[in-house]
């Protein structure tokens, strides 16, 4: 449950403010093992490159038309 918390809440932090994420990984992950910090903070990672490669293309198409 603790991790299902710390991945829906950094999340959106790390799309947000990547940098003031940092700090609240830091402290939401301090009890999960290397392995369940690499996790967490893998879904919030990819989940903002999906985000920004969407915005990207979505913003090239116009200019392609």
């Amino acid at each position: 449950m603790s991790a299902l918390f710390t991945q829906a809440f950094a999340t959106p932090l790390v799309i947000f403010d990547p940098l003031a994420a940092v700090p609240v990984f830091l402290t939401l992950a301090r009890h999960q093992s290397p392995s369940g910090q690499r996790g967490t903070a893998r879904v919030p990672a990819l989940v903002a490159a999906g985000i920004a490669t969407v915005f990207a293309v979505a913003e090239a198409i116009p200019h392609r038309i």
